[in-house]
């Protein structure tokens, strides 16, 4: 509900997998998130509140691309985020007006 929604924040993470393996899942921003935070070479978990957005950045290694889903299932487990919030995939280059208008 809207009241919810406004208790809220947005919150931007990047998912970076290093050629040793190695997941970093790391908080960018939760105020001021720009389009311009996200960088090609990753993948980003978009909380906006009313869905969660998976960005997919055309250089993200193909492990990135794999896991993103899964971080974001298991951001919403951990965050006591409802169960029953849509997830989406958006790859870089395919972005539409609805992501975007998320942007501040």
């Amino acid at each position: 509900d809207e009241e919810w929604e406004k208790e809220t924040s947005k919150k931007l993470f990047r998912l970076t997998i290093k050629s040793d393996g190695s997941e970093e899942f790391t908080l960018v921003a939760e105020k001021g998130i720009k389009r311009s935070m996200l960088k090609s070479e990753d993948a980003y978990i978009f909380d906006v509140n009313c869905e969660v957005i998976c960005w997919i950045g055309s250089k993200a290694t193909s492990t990135e691309r794999k896991k993103s889903l899964q971080y974001a299932q298991d951001y919403l487990v951990k965050n006591d985020r409802p169960h029953w919030l849509p997830i989406s995939r958006v790859l870089e280059g395919g972005e539409n007006a609805y992501f975007n208008a998320h942007f501040d």
